[in-house]
């Protein structure tokens, strides 16, 4: 099964580029159509380039029909995740060929809205035989941001069966220290 990948780097990357000046919405929209929209409204240059720090906290996490010991270590995932990135100008420059448009599957948004430091939207995939829907909510600020995500698979076999849900706080929290271990 292949469900939207949202790590959580990917996640900071998206909110980050966001601001609260810019509106963008869209309806039944592709990837594309959504990218085209945050880069045409100046959304993403509009990120602060530095060390970013925050907590990815997996709320929910289940997959119906695996095996107990699959289950347990499923289980053991559920928590607590801490991030660090630095974020470069360069980062910020390539961002923008990419920034929205790779959710992977056959995607769209069903819904996305995006200013006044709030995001919102729903994308939903198809691959294969596994169809997932995913919501993504929450607030944004140049260097902060909260965010709530809730990810739906499913499918004919019962291990294509599953839900994620998330949530994300980060901060912008200065420089970046120069190497990569300490962003």
């Amino acid at each position: 099964m292949r469900a939207v990948d949202i790590s959580p780097l990917a996640m900071m990357a998206i909110l980050a580029a966001c601001n609260s000046s810019p509106t963008v919405t869209a309806d039944n929209a592709s990837p594309k159509q959504v990218q085209q929209k945050v880069a045409a409204a100046g959304a993403i240059d509009m990120i602060s380039p530095g060390r970013w720090e925050g907590v990815v906290h997996i709320m929910e996490m289940t997959m119906p029909g695996l095996p107990p010991e699959a289950r347990a270590r499923l289980a053991q995932a559920r928590g607590d995740e801490k991030i660090v990135t630095c974020v470069t100008p360069e980062d910020i420059k390539k961002s923008k060929a990419s920034m929205f448009g790779d959710l992977g599957g056959e995607c769209k948004y069903d819904h996305f809205a995006m200013g006044g430091g709030k995001v919102d939207g729903t994308a939903t995939c198809n691959s294969g035989n596994v169809k997932t829907k995913t919501t993504v909510s929450g607030t944004f600020s140049s260097d902060a941001y909260h965010l709530t995500v809730r990810s739906e698979g499913t499918g004919a076999r019962p291990t294509e069966n599953m839900t994620m849900a998330m949530s994300a706080d980060a901060r912008r929290v200065g420089a970046c220290r120069g190497t990569p271990d300490e962003s």
